[in-house]
């Protein structure tokens, strides 16, 4: 991530977000904002000051716009209550530019966006239980359990699935250039469906069965989506990803980068790869075939006598070996090694490589690529897999202490500048490469975090070059090490009792605890606590607000590298009426005899909204609110921030009643149409229940069987319809 302009005065990091993703409207609206000043290289300190906030409507029509003050803590919060109309994705900006400045700048606004819809509150979930991975399954089973919010089963319910597969290969770290599988065919998919219904107990099995794979045999990413109908019409889903492997390792294949000409000797790289992911090192007997296309026109007279051409391909062999492929872990870094291999080209053509082997099981292991030989006296162009080389980090995040291990990888020996850089550059050393791979270390240090870039420039003369027509050379390459400071991380525990629920309007007092990385308590830190209906989160996904993600995002490069070389007219007199492509530098209701004081009527997304609290000595705080009516799984939520450290935890709460009656009615009728009025009745208690149920109608129904108002059944289950 490259930055290409300078920091304007008083810029942030902003976090901004509401106590849900979607409303209905006529809503009420909470919003909460943090806010830190930066420069190109870190924090700064609280953001405080004034700003203006705007919210704009699905047509950018402004329904609101007012000033706000960020207070000492870099904070503010306020509320504001949404139209009775207008439907769609409503946006907030947050704008630090100064009223009186000529031109806007965008890094000096904050965005946030929710959605407003007239919808329906999810009163249940959904959970499909598969593992991560398979080893060679054509079969399956997977298991599906649908439950309730307020937490019983889910049952008489209506089950629709689909699932659909396709190639997928694991990738040892750094070896995102290695080819895996069959590259000259199409990938292939697969795709089923069917239907079934759930068990009383809320569950049922997924069946379904892969093809078999015969002529390109790899692992197989599987994406399984069940869909969940209830009594009352309600669907909702769920979806679940794995891979399916078709043999103990798969074979890594990485071309040589550049153009080759005929007679060349170009050196591909082999490495095998565990169906973990892991470099498998232990030996094995492969198989190098190199085919040649041949083509052969041939003229074809067609049904209306005109002449066609017809192009037909066959594969003419040029060589074949058997080789030992050992694929080899660096022991002090533990970066994966590939193993080289020379293939030398007598012709010009298009070539076909072809890699395989076979596992301990005897199962079959083929990796195969195209690769273009071009005449000894064609001219070619410079791009950017001509200049880039690989940095390839041990980890994919360091901490404080740690030393980085990067691989590098070039075709080019020379003297290099080896540089680490951010906001600027950080440290410099000119070493010697004088091999194609070579491993550099890199102390990740206080102040690392969270990131930085490590940058290698190698330079070749022209007296160490190949070509027949010497000239200078030069590889760059650039890769960025995630670095995390456990320091920054506040850790939020909350507590929300020991009840196994709460019933509606009884009082409940919830506690949340701010501790640091070293257990101690953070007195002072700024808490927004808030409970939102998980069926409303669950609407949108709505993931819990993460203000560390926000403010301890990685920085982007403010560095840039620059050479001369490039601009040198060539030394080939054959390139030098081309121009150069440029390069690309690669980085890493109520009812008779009920008591009306009883009747749920209570309903709110939001159960409460603290959104300025402070921890005490003890790095606590607590909240105290009166149960809504919704029989739900309520989240409870807390964001946290202090100084420059952040947090976030969340908990559930749930919300139910020892007896419940969901009618389950359709969603309209005709006159004349005879209906079954249906109920689903669930008892949350551990002993058996006699129920004795009535039905009211209106003047506009009448009973057509001799059942009449009152039914009695019994609850020997706990949910029974």
């Amino acid at each position: 991530d490259q930055r290409w302009d300078d920091v304007k005065t008083g810029e942030r990091r902003t976090l901004v977000f509401t106590d849900r993703n979607v409303y209905k409207p006529g809503e009420e609206v909470k919003i909460k904002s943090l806010s830190r000043f930066i420069d190109a290289d870190q924090l700064l300190g609280a953001g405080k000051g004034n700003a203006i906030l705007k919210v704009f409507d699905p047509m950018h029509r402004k329904i609101l716009e007012k000033e706000v003050t960020y207070d000492q803590s870099g904070a503010f919060d306020d509320s504001f209550t949404l139209p009775s109309a207008g439907l769609g994705w409503h946006s907030v900006e947050i704008d630090f530019n100064d009223p009186e400045a000529e031109d806007e700048n965008w890094r000096l606004v904050a965005y946030h966006s929710f959605q407003v819809e007239e919808y329906r509150v999810n009163t249940f979930e959904v959970n499909l239980d598969t593992e991560e991975s398979y080893n060679e399954s054509l079969d399956f089973e997977i298991p599906l359990s649908a439950n309730y919010y307020m937490g019983k089963p889910l049952s008489k319910a209506k089950l629709e699935w689909n699932v659909n597969s396709y190639s997928s290969y694991p990738r040892p770290l750094g070896f995102d250039a290695f080819d895996f599988g069959d590259l000259t065919v199409d990938d292939t998919s697969h795709s089923d469906e069917g239907e079934g219904s759930l068990t009383p107990s809320g569950t049922a099995a997924i069946k379904f069965s892969l093809p078999e794979q015969s002529k390109t045999p790899g692992p197989r990413h599987v994406r399984l989506s069940a869909r969940v109908t209830d009594a009352n019409q309600q669907t909702i889903s769920d979806s679940a990803s794995f891979t399916v492997h078709s043999s103990d390792f798969y074979l890594g294949l990485r071309r040589p980068e550049g153009v080759h000409r005929a007679g060349d000797t170009a050196t591909f790289s082999l490495a095998a790869a565990g169906a973990d992911g892991d470099a498998y090192t232990e030996p094995v007997a492969a198989t190098i075939l190199i085919e040649k296309e041949i083509w052969n026109t041939v003229k074809v007279m067609g049904a209306n006598g005109r002449m066609t051409h017809r192009n037909d391909r066959r594969l003419q062999t040029v060589k074949e070996e058997t080789i030992q492929l050992e694929t080899q872990v660096d022991p002090d870094s533990g970066l994966t090694l590939a193993q080289p291999h020379l293939i030398k080209f007598e012709e010009a053509g298009d070539f076909i490589i072809t890699v395989t082997s076979r596992d301990e099981q005897n199962r079959p292991v083929l990796t195969r690529n195209e690769f273009t030989v071009i005449g000894a006296e064609e001219p070619s162009w410079s791009w950017y897999d001509v200049i880039r080389i690989d940095l390839v980090p041990d980890k994919n995040s360091y901490e404080i202490g740690d030393t980085a291990k990067l691989l590098a990888r070039t075709p080019v020996f020379g003297t290099a500048l080896f540089t680490t850089e951010r906001g600027g550059v950080r440290s410099t050393q000119a070493i010697e490469i004088d091999q194609y791979e070579t491993v550099l270390d890199i102390p990740i240090e206080k102040g690392d975090a969270p990131n930085i870039y490590a940058s290698l420039l190698i330079i070749r003369g022209s007296e160490e070059s190949p070509h027949i027509h010497t000239s200078a050379d030069y590889r760059l390459g650039y890769t960025e090490l995630k670095v995390d400071d456990e320091e920054s991380h506040l850790e939020v525990a909350i507590n929300s009792g020991e009840a196994e629920f709460y019933q509606p309007g009884e009082e409940v007092t919830v506690t949340a605890r701010v501790t640091g990385i070293d257990g101690q308590p953070a007195a002072g830190a700024d808490v927004t606590f808030f409970a939102v209906d998980e069926g409303v989160l669950s609407l949108t996904g709505h993931q819990t607000p993460d203000p560390h993600e926000v403010f301890h995002a990685p920085f982007p490069l403010s560095v840039f590298t620059g050479q001369s070389i490039s601009d040198l007219i060539p030394e080939n007199p054959l390139e030098q009426d081309f121009m150069n492509k440029g390069y690309v530098i690669g980085g890493g209701g109520g009812g008779n005899g009920i008591d009306p004081d009883k009747i749920r009527k209570d309903f709110k997304a939001l159960a409460f909204w603290e959104p300025k609290l402070k921890t005490g000595p003890d790095g606590e705080v607590s909240a105290t609110f009166v149960a809504p009516d919704n029989l739900t799984t309520f989240r409870l939520m807390a964001v946290v921030a202090e100084s420059n450290r952040f947090g976030h935890g969340e908990a559930p709460a749930v919300i139910n009643k020892p007896l419940i009656i969901e009618p389950a009615l359709p969603s309209f009728t005709n006159l004349t149409d005879q209906i079954d009025v249906t109920a689903v009745l669930h008892n949350n208690t551990s002993q058996p229940q006699e129920v004795e149920v009535a039905v009211q109608l209106d003047d506009h129904a009448i009973f057509v069987n001799s059942i009449g108002e009152t039914l009695n059944t019994n609850l020997t289950d706990p949910t029974r319809s």
